[in-house]
């Protein structure tokens, strides 16, 4: 890093040329008009975010299964939510737990959007037709 107090961990490499970039250098200018403040579907793009949906939109392009970690209130959910809506193809089924969830709801849930289908010995769940074929 070409400063003292940066770390690795503040630049991204350029996939075209293999150049460091800081995160911040990709952070959009954005305004927010005043009758959507109170949104709350809007993200505010920060260093950070625009990092974590970089890193996960990355990581969802792969197909391998993650799991987010972190305190309440640090954005988990509204980061991947994000990301998902804007990655085309992807319909996003959002399943909220808590000491009233039982099997049944989640079941139900993953009927409307899925099917079950063997795979060898497996059962998997795949997007139903109406949702398009190369939904995911």
């Amino acid at each position: 890093p070409a400063n003292d107090h940066m770390s690795l961990a503040d630049y991204r490499v350029r996939v075209e040329n293999g150049e460091l970039e800081l995160w911040s250098d990709s952070v959009p200018r954005v305004e927010i008009e005043s009758h959507k403040v109170t949104a709350t579907d809007i993200v505010v793009t920060t260093t950070d975010t625009v990092r974590h949906s970089d890193i996960l939109g990355a990581w969802l392009e792969s197909r391998s299964p993650l799991i987010l970690c972190g305190p309440p209130g640090s954005g988990k959910t509204m980061t991947l939510t994000s990301v998902l809506q804007s990655v085309q193809g992807v319909v996003l089924a959002s399943l909220n737990f808590s000491s009233r969830t039982t099997p049944e709801i989640i079941m139900k849930t993953f009927a409307q959007y899925c099917i079950y289908v063997r795979k060898g010995k497996d059962i998997v769940l795949e997007p139903v037709e109406s949702l398009g074929a190369s939904s995911w």
